[in-house]
């Protein structure tokens, strides 16, 4: 975890600098400086998350990915869309038990992904590692999730063309688990 932390730390330290960087070259604040959501007052979702990481400690730079549904709108804390709630919520201490009572059918994003799989090269698969947070249906030895579905798609998608009667519903014996 110490990459992750010395990483941490050069982020919070060019956030810190960024007002002198801006002054000392001359530059448009105006142009330079965020606003809104990114500005340094902020009481917002984006903000909350940015000073939840910046200040936490191993625990928090462990669950890394649950603190992001901001940026993508899929909370992987709850596999679902957020579509309430802030980013930043205490992870319950049955947060395990709970996604198994509660997410037993994997989610549209699972499906879209077996769809996807059939049409692309196993190297072209994204695995993200099993780390900070990362969490979702393990298909295939894979995590998927809507995340990973959804960057994965986006890169090699102008490459790959439907296979014939590739509208079929998904059928068949896939094993499905929560990680």
């Amino acid at each position: 975890m110490g990459r992750a932390d010395a990483l941490r730390r050069r982020i919070v330290e060019a956030v810190t600098r960024r007002g002198a960087y801006v002054a000392s070259n001359g530059l448009d604040p105006s142009f330079c400086l965020p606003g809104a959501n990114w500005g340094t007052n902020a009481a917002n979702d984006y903000m909350c998350a940015y000073r939840h990481v910046r200040d936490g400690g191993y625990d928090v730079l462990n669950r890394l990915r649950l603190w992001a549904p901001v940026f993508s709108g899929y909370s992987l804390m709850r596999l679902s869309d957020q579509t309430r709630g802030a980013s930043v919520e205490p992870i319950p201490p049955d947060h395990d038990q709970w996604l198994s009572e509660n997410r037993r059918q994997p989610d549209q994003w699972a499906q879209c992904w077996l769809h996807f799989a059939r049409l692309v090269a196993p190297q072209l698969r994204y695995s993200p590692p099993m780390m900070l947070g990362e969490i979702g249906w393990l298909i295939d030895g894979v995590v998927v999730n809507h995340d990973t579905y959804v960057r994965r798609a986006s890169k090699v998608s102008s490459r790959i063309r439907p296979a014939t009667g590739s509208n079929r519903r998904f059928a068949g014996a896939r094993r499905f688990g929560v990680i």
